[in-house]
């Protein structure tokens, strides 16, 4: 294309392609001088026409070049005026468009034009295009006229238009009315009260300030301060109501009743029914107290351990005074079950503290050690020991499984629960720690151990549980607590921990569920605290509760750390007296749960514990073990979830005895293992009472179901026979339902037995998601490890796919300690046995399947394994390699495994578990991750980390 300018047109010479001879010249033509004179550039374009495609739609702006129907086939820009030669070469022939704008030195088009042409071989042919200014309302600012009116703004030329922008009088104060005011030039902004006003005569009148936008009324007081007469309220359509007089019959006929006006409180006058009243110690002359005649005397109307059962069954129907008293300032232990007739007050006698007097029943008595038998008992200040078989530790119902009749009108306060054990090989057989019926109040009180929280508020009327703390031990089972269908259910200023695992909600209610609260609350592993009911219902409230991390010191010690703002909101004030003894009563400023003094440590929790004698390293020891019984155990029960328990070394083992029941890793901090010693036995006399490690006859005890692993690591668990707790080393819970969870991990440990008495059945039995690694079992042990842990021997065993790695397992007992299997592996299933070096001083089987204690007599067991593998293991005297069952039982893989003779060689001595140098075992063991993806190469009991070894041993050491 070659431009030639010359006057009021540019001629173009053009090429049309697809191999045509020849092209034609383009002829654009300005509409004057001026527009010549603005174009500063040309734009060419030529365009293959479709059907439907014109001029006239490129010149009014329905179409633009590139638009369906309009293809660009070519086109050129060039600067005018030019002479540089270009060509604007067409692709094929046909009819074309040809659009031309002509654009101002700021590339915005001014002219434009168009004309339709074909493009053919041939002679050349002339086009003509004529230009015509394109139609714009303004190209600057002064193009634009202006009214004059400041309420319409000044005109500005925005994309060729005159606009108009008034100006912005909104001020974003939702309560005034935005004007603009043209004689003044300037926005008005009327305030209106209405707008704001929320229609509750309680709030008092809502005003509109202008700058601030909507303010709180001041709101209606109607409480006339006199509390005899009962607390006025405000309905936000009436306004002030006359309160109702305060209820002061606590339906005790023992008591009698007023409503003290200077004190504004109810008093309860003792006695003054003729009731008799009843003074109950643990020994004759044990129960200090003022006679009727003002004189003093020590003489209980009842004594012994059964002295509260006995003063029950002498107490009229309608009630009595039970004041129970401590021996001399110790605790003292009362008979339960106790069923205390309606009508009656049962507590600590004036001065004795609540957890000094205890009651407690055998295990086979279900429905609660306390059953209030009759309406309106108050509960005032005791303890309760309750034991798995309790069913409930305080019962209203008149079955554990029926609550159809339950009594009702109770007063439950100051009360002290502990759930002492879990039910042996399973999830939690006890129920909630109470069984209430209608109108009934819990407060100020402390519940711990292992029990479900499944409350049953099920179509209560009128329960409330108030400024309780609540601490489970364990994985809850079940529903948890459901108060579908109720009426006036209050849970409010609550403290909640559940420590095992993560539950979705604490409280289950529905649309049936009418005037709840829950208000105040602070609970800890759960994902909300109450769920399923009515939002639109006006007298529900659900406010101002704490969902995560508690500031508590620890879940053995739940009073607040000194630091910690965390304290109760909401409708629901204090009543009572807090359970270590604060006057709470109105008071909104105070904290939730049943304690009120606050822990002599400040935030944040402490997360890793020590346990030592005297110190730990270079500090005092969290936990001194000379001062503290059961100190493993108190060490677990005062760890939180994540956290770890480090043990120091001692020249004396400790008492090793421990049920976990939460995620914690217990760690020994000696450099071996041996310096650390866990041993079974008894320190703390209630648990050695209640037998509590006897029913699982272990040292060490994982419960089921906890959401992350427990680890334990670098230390020894040493069995006494001749003490109890020793079938087992250690014991893990977990059924097949686990499966999927971290593993518990037994990393760096040693098992050793000592004593000639019967017992050590086995070194680990083992559950669900249990890893043992770089461990050493040596001693009088009947097998090193037992896969699926059965509640009775009797049952059918359940699955297990815990895995052993590189363990060194040395039977050497005799007698009743005589082995009988390396490995039992009933119901094994995804487990692995990897790198193990082991050897017995009888031969036994290296894998048998355990046999049920009754009717298992075939040749083949009932329970034998299902899926198994079993990699680079070295076992001297193997009686058989397999016993109960065959490789045709189940899915099994055996690879690189060595039954060796009695005189082959393995251990480097009967003192010494390394390897012989001689030993076959010596770098043939394989990688446990070619095993199973979960595993891993761990650090050897020698310290040794195998990921690096040129060669893995098989055993615990590597060499």
């Amino acid at each position: 294309m070659r431009v030639i300018s010359t006057g009021r047109w540019i001629l173009l010479c053009c090429l049309a392609g697809c191999g045509a001879a020849g092209g034609f010249s383009l002829q654009i033509v300005f509409p004057d001088e001026a527009a010549r004179q603005v174009t500063a550039r040309v734009r060419v374009v030529a365009i293959a026409s479709g059907t439907g495609a014109s001029c006239e739609a490129l010149l009014s702006g329905d179409a633009a070049p590139g638009d369906a129907g309009y293809p660009v086939e070519a086109q050129v820009e060039f600067a005018f005026p030019s002479q540089d030669p270009a060509v604007l070469a067409l692709e094929q022939q046909g009819d074309k468009l040809f659009y031309v704008a002509a654009l101002d030195g700021d590339s915005v088009a001014r002219y434009h034009g168009c004309t339709s042409a074909r493009a053919q071989g041939g002679a050349p042919r002339s086009v003509t295009v004529v230009l015509q200014r394109i139609a714009r309302e303004c190209f600057e600012d002064h193009d634009c006229p202006d009214d004059g009116l400041w309420c319409t703004g000044t005109p500005r030329c925005q994309g060729f238009a005159c606009v108009e922008t008034p100006p912005n009088c909104d001020d974003e104060i939702a309560c005034t009315e935005d004007a603009c005011d043209e004689e003044l030039d300037r926005c008005q902004h009327q305030a209106s009260d209405a707008a704001c006003d929320d229609h509750d005569l309680c709030t008092g009148p809502e005003t509109c300030d202008p700058g601030l936008g909507c303010r709180a009324g001041t709101p209606l007081v109607c409480d006339d301060g006199v509390f005899c007469n009962g607390v006025e309220r405000c309905d936000p359509i009436a306004g002030c109501l006359d309160g109702e007089d305060p209820l002061c019959d606590d339906g005790v006929p023992c008591t009698a009743d007023s409503c003290d006006p200077v004190a504004d409180e109810c008093r309860h006058q003792p006695n003054a029914g003729g009731c008799p009243s009843f003074h109950i110690g643990p020994a004759p002359d044990t129960c200090p107290h003022r006679l009727p005649d003002n004189s003093q005397s020590t003489a209980c109307d009842f004594s012994g351990p059964s002295a509260l059962v006995d003063a029950s069954l002498a107490a009229p129907a309608e009630g009595a005074r039970f004041l129970l008293y401590d021996y001399l300032g110790e605790p003292a232990r009362f008979a339960g079950q106790v069923h205390i007739p309606g009508g009656s007050w049962i507590g600590a006698a004036p001065g004795i503290r609540p957890d000094n007097v205890v009651l407690v029943s055998a295990r086979s008595v279900a429905n609660g050690v306390l059953h209030l038998a009759g309406n309106n008992v108050h509960v005032d200040g005791l303890s309760i020991i309750a034991l798995d078989g309790n069913e409930n530790a305080l019962s209203s119902w008149p079955t554990a499984s029926s609550s159809t009749g339950a009594t009702g009108g109770h007063l439950i306060e100051r009360l002290i629960v502990f759930v002492i054990d879990p039910e042996t090989f399973g999830t939690n057989n006890f129920g909630p720690p109470v069984a209430l019926g209608d109108d009934c109040t819990l407060r100020n009180s402390y519940f711990r151990g292992y029990f479900e929280f499944r409350i049953q508020a099920k179509g209560r009327r009128n329960l409330r549980l108030l400024h309780n703390t609540f601490v489970q031990y364990e994985a809850n089972e079940g529903a948890l607590l459901d108060a579908t269908g109720s009426d006036g259910f209050v849970f409010a200023n609550n403290v909640v921990l559940t420590l095992a695992q993560p539950e979705p909600v604490l409280i289950l209610a529905d649309l049936a569920t009418t005037h709840l609260v829950v208000s105040g609350n602070a609970v800890e592993g759960f994902g909300g605290v109450v769920t399923g009911y009515n939002p639109g219902d006006p007298f529900t409230k659900v406010q101002d509760n704490l969902v995560g991390e508690v500031d508590l010191e620890s879940p053995l010690v739940p009073r607040f750390l000194a630091d910690s703002a965390q304290r109760i909101a909401g409708p629901v004030t204090g009543e009572g007296l807090s359970l270590d003894g604060v006057d709470i009563r109105g008071r909104s400023d105070v904290r939730p749960g049943a304690f009120q003094s606050a822990s002599q440590r400040q935030l944040p929790r402490k997360m890793i514990l020590t346990v030592g004698r005297g110190s730990c390293g270079t500090e005092p020891c969290d936990i001194d073990a000379d001062t503290v019984d059961q100190e493993i155990q108190v060490a677990v029960w005062s760890s939180w979830p994540g956290g770890e328990i480090q043990v120091f070394p001692s020249a004396n083992p400790y008492a090793g005895f421990a049920i976990i029941g939460w995620p914690v890793t217990l760690r020994g901090m000696g450099q071996r293992e041996d310096e650390v010693i866990l041993q079974n036995g008894y320190e703390d006399a209630l648990l050695q009472e209640f037998n509590i490690y006897d029913r699982h006859d272990a040292t060490l005890v994982i419960l089921m179901n906890l959401d992350q692993p427990v680890i334990v690591r670098n230390l020894t668990l040493r069995i006494d026979t001749a003490l109890p707790g020793d079938d087992r080393g250690v014991v893990t819970e977990d059924r097949v339902a686990a499966i999927g969870r971290p593993l518990h991990r037994f990393e760096r440990v040693k098992l050793t037995t000592t004593g000639t008495a019967a017992g050590a059945y086995a070194a680990f039995y083992l559950g669900c998601r249990t890893l043992v690694q770089d461990s050493l079992i040596w001693g009088g042990f009947q097998t090193c490890v037992r896969w699926g842990p059965r509640r009775v021997d009797s049952y059918a065993t359940p699955a297990s796919d815990a895995k052993v790695v590189n363990l060194s397992c040395r039977l050497v007992g005799t007698g009743s300690l005589a082995p009988k299997s390396f490995f039992d592996v009933a119901k094994a299933n995804g487990a692995a046995i990897v790198n193990v070096a082991a050897d017995s001083i009888a031969p036994v089987p290296l894998l048998r399947a355990q046999r049920r204690s009754s009717g298992d007599t075939g040749v083949q067991a009932l329970d034998p394994p299902v899926s198994l593998q079993v990699h680079a293991v070295s076992a001297k005297n193997v009686s058989t390699q397999f016993n109960g069952f065959d490789e045709t039982s189940g899915s099994y893989t055996l690879n690189g495994v060595e039954l060796l003779d009695v005189f082959a060689p393995l251990f480097l001595s009967q003192d010494s578990s390394y390897l012989s140098a001689a030993s076959s075992a010596l770098d043939s063991g394989v990688d446990p991750q070619d095993v199973d993806a979960s595993l891993s190469l761990g650090t050897s009991l020698n310290d040794v980390d195998r990921s690096v070894a040129s060669g893995v041993d098989r055993g615990c050491y590597e060499q």
